[in-house]
């Protein structure tokens, strides 16, 4: 990286941090004759599950042998990853030459004072993204909100459909302290006469959604209004789903784990269902396969060796109460916990959600700058001191923990996606 110019310039603008807005990058995407507007696209927004109900999605797109660009944050190992067609990732060289691009435009518009400050890290890559999916002439877009919606970068796009998977609590300091003012964000993704598909159960974040979907004369889509049957059995660590909407039944068993896979699943069915009234028509049997075949790595992701490794991406309170139901129902603890978050989440209430079945516990850290101290973490957690080990490097900490580790022990690795990507580099898995 040290002698590659457009990934330097990249890696710099993360000292900017999170800038929300759309100005800039509508600023910046007009010079380049608007890429985000030489395709129809799909927005999905939400405080977890985004990335799985996207990637269901593109996978079921891509198995209608529509040219499909994928759109992702953040990324495990590569930052290719965040930019695929058909689940391949965009070439390395092609990625750096757009950097290029994009840097050079935003330059030139500083010198003319068009746009006051550089895009962030996010914006650049958004922009490269859409340029893109322009060039390859893709068919349909699948686009995850980065955080919150509407002034996130990904909100520039007029799509075809919105998706809004679920609200909790999650970036207060960006989004708001409440469900209401954090839903009221998220539903910015809502356009005028766009269809809006809801995941949210009903109470505050529903109504919210429901009422500025009026507003914009939106049709509102409830994924549970249109679930006429449902049975669920579990299958060792999966789950065997019928499901019968308005339209079709369907039989699956979704190839990711965890009951809120069970929930994606059923939200990118319904999305898919729309899409096929709106845009082309799908095929049930190719959309089952998409469930049953899709990987999505870093959620709730199982590693089978001995010690078995889960390494799993919660990095909120919903997203960490999700993994512990997952861990309790399969009797999967006590554990050895190698964790590590950003400084800005609940951490207190996150820590007694994870730590009590923890049989020993290794702070660590990625390297970020949000990432959160281990000393700090120490710090607040005291009923677990005792079993406590700080260990700065994540690679150190897997290496100590597996020392610790009988060949019947678990090894759960989670708090951020950034801690399993280091921990996936470190073990090679890619």
């Amino acid at each position: 990286m040290k002698n590659n110019p457009a990934l330097n310039y990249l890696e710099s603008l993360k000292r900017f941090g999170i800038v929300l807005g759309l100005e800039k990058i509508k600023i910046v995407l007009n010079e380049f004759n608007n890429p985000h507007e030489k395709f129809p696209s799909i927005i999905v927004g939400g405080t977890n599950g985004k990335g799985s109900v996207c990637a269901i999605i593109a996978e079921a797109l891509k198995n209608h042998n529509f040219k499909t660009g994928l759109y992702t944050s953040p990324h495990l190992i590569s930052l290719e990853e965040r930019i695929r067609i058909n689940n391949k990732y965009i070439p390395s060289l092609k990625l750096e030459e757009i950097i290029t691009e994009v840097s050079d435009k935003v330059n030139s518009l500083l010198k003319k004072n068009k746009i006051n400050a550089p895009l962030t890290y996010f914006e650049t890559l958004t922009v490269c993204a859409f340029l893109y999916f322009a060039r390859e002439k893709i068919d349909i877009a699948v686009l995850e909100v980065g955080l919150g919606g509407r002034l996130d970068a990904t909100n520039v796009v007029n799509p075809i459909l919105s998706i809004i998977t679920n609200v909790s609590k999650d970036h207060q300091n960006y989004l708001g302290n409440t469900v209401r003012e954090i839903a009221r964000e998220k539903s910015g993704i809502i356009k005028r006469n766009i269809p809006i598909l809801c995941g949210c159960k009903r109470g505050t974040a529903y109504n919210v959604i429901r009422e500025k979907s009026k507003r914009e004369g939106a049709p509102f889509y409830s994924i549970f209004s249109n679930l006429k049957n449902i049975k669920i059995k579990k299958k060792n660590l999966y789950y065997e789903v019928e499901l019968e909407t308005k339209e079709n039944f369907y039989l699956f068993k979704p190839s990711l784990l965890g009951f809120h896979q069970v929930e994606n699943s059923i939200i990118a069915i319904n999305a898919l269902e729309i899409l096929s009234k709106i845009w082309k028509p799908l095929n049930k049997h190719k959309i089952i396969n998409a469930i049953e075949k899709v990987s999505w790595p870093g959620r709730l992701e199982l590693v089978n060796i001995r010690p078995l490794i889960i390494m799993d991406g919660a990095h909120n309170v919903n997203g960490v109460t999700t993994l512990k139901k997952f861990l309790i129902e399969n009797n999967l603890y006590p554990y050895i916990l190698i964790f590590a978050i950003m400084k800005d989440k609940e951490i207190k209430k996150i820590s007694h959600l994870i730590f009590p079945q923890a049989k020993k516990i290794f702070l660590t850290k990625f390297s970020y700058h949000r990432a959160a101290d281990p000393e700090y973490i120490y710090k607040i957690s005291l009923p677990y001191r005792e079993k406590i080990v700080i260990e700065k490097n994540p690679g150190d900490a897997l290496k100590k923990a597996k020392i610790l580790s009988s060949e019947n022990d678990i090894i759960l690795i989670t708090g951020s996606l950034f801690l399993v990507g280091e921990i996936k580099k470190f073990l090679n898995f890619h």
